[in-house]
């Protein structure tokens, strides 16, 4: 593979301005001389390569690895890169998966789990990728979407051209064609709160479904507790 100087220094570029961060900035951090503004931009133009130190801390600096800055993966890690290839996720959603998966305290005491907010949110994910629910509900929302923005649209289009409500007439019916868009924008307007619903009610299934464990522990629990009150009660009656 070929390394180009413009390539590595878009990079940098790239990630000194996602860290918002000025040429000076980033030369401070590098531990740089004097006049060290000029290096780092001589470096994002292509004019000149960084050593090998200034590289690894930079991949430091940026959280990366170096085949990211040299331009050998397109993620700032491989797992990453490999993980979005495969999944078709985005780098911000891996790295917020692997964000919560580190949040997790493994550790539950006696008589409590460990319910963080980190284990709820990926399990959340977990069940509802295996299960039917998220098909279903991708199609709702891809309905609900085509609708909407078909109706934004034609209504877009009517209020910055009024002199089309006018101008608009069909000549076989001799009826204004904006009178048949406004039928359609009803109708789509029915959609949309069809598709609405349709999802708050899959949504809503799958909370059922998602709780349905812990409910029953719950309801096992409940009617422990009802049983120790009851005979608490009764020894303090005798």
């Amino acid at each position: 593979m070929t390394y180009t100087y413009e390539a590595i220094g878009q990079r940098i570029k790239t990630e000194r301005e996602r860290l918002k961060l000025s040429q000076t900035a980033l030369a401070e951090l590098l531990n740089l001389a004097e006049n060290s503004r000029i290096a780092v931009g001589a470096w994002e133009h292509g004019r000149t390569f960084p050593c090998l130190e200034h590289m690894k801390n930079m991949c430091e600096i940026f959280d990366c690895e170096l085949d990211y800055l040299f331009g050998v993966i397109d993620k700032r890690t491989r797992s990453t890169t490999d993980i979005c290839a495969i999944t078709g996720l985005s780098e911000e959603a891996v790295l917020l998966l692997s964000e919560w998966r580190d949040e997790i305290c493994p550790t539950p005491t006696r008589f409590v789990k460990t319910h963080t907010r980190a284990v709820t949110i990926l399990r959340f994910v977990d069940e509802l990728l295996c299960s039917s629910y998220l098909e279903e509900l991708a199609s709702c929302a891809r309905l609900f979407q085509e609708c909407l923005s078909g109706s934004v649209k034609t209504l877009n289009h009517y209020v910055h051209n009024p002199a089309a409500i006018s101008a608009e007439i069909n000549p076989e019916t001799d009826t204004p064609q904006y009178v048949q868009q406004m039928t359609e924008i009803k109708a789509n307007t029915n959609s949309v709160l069809l598709y609405e619903y349709q999802a708050k009610e899959l949504l809503g299934e799958f909370m059922e479904r998602l709780a349905g464990e812990s409910k029953h522990e719950l309801h096992e629990l409940q009617d422990e507790f009802n049983a120790l009150c009851e005979r608490l009660d009764e020894d303090g009656t005798h």
